[in-house]
């Protein structure tokens, strides 16, 4: 089985479930631990670009113990943002090098450039989809549903 835990700094998952994911290494699981940001401004004294590599190398280190693959998505602590696609585009990359069959869905607002990625969108009612979008998406096995909202200009759930 192919495990990812995503979590936003070096030593978030860490904290709340390294123990199961252990469990899983020693059962023979493939784990990956992805820290979206990288920890760079969580400290008084360190500099941001020391912290950085400083909580980089330490996370490294204990998935290496653990025997637990780590990576790190390198955005700065402050700078974690749903609704840049940049960063959507590499949560989805880390997302299919973990595991390419994993289904990923969102609800919210047509994204043309993400939507092959998306095994379930749902739209708002008020935002229709053109019918080659709806046929594409079918053809693919993938599910596309309408949901009822006030209009958003960004999507508002990203869902793993």
């Amino acid at each position: 089985m192919n495990i990812l835990a995503i979590g936003c700094h070096p030593d978030d998952v860490e904290i709340n479930c390294v123990g199961t994911l252990i469990r899983c290494v020693q059962r023979g699981d493939n784990v990956t631990v992805c820290h979206f940001c990288n920890g760079n401004m969580g400290h008084e004294v360190i500099m941001p670009d020391e912290l950085r590599e400083i909580r980089t190398a330490e996370a490294e280190k204990a998935g290496a113990l653990a025997g637990i693959k780590v990576i790190n998505g390198d955005i700065g602590d402050l700078l974690a943002n749903g609704y840049d696609m940049e960063q959507r585009n590499k949560a989805i990359k880390i997302i299919r090098d973990a595991d390419p069959e994993f289904h990923i869905t969102l609800a919210g607002a047509y994204h043309p450039e993400i939507e092959a990625e998306l095994n379930y969108l749902s739209v708002p009612y008020a935002h229709p989809l053109d019918s080659t979008v709806i046929q594409r998406r079918r053809q693919r096995g993938q599910t596309t549903t309408y949901y009822v909202c006030c209009t958003e200009s960004f999507p508002n759930t990203f869902t793993f």
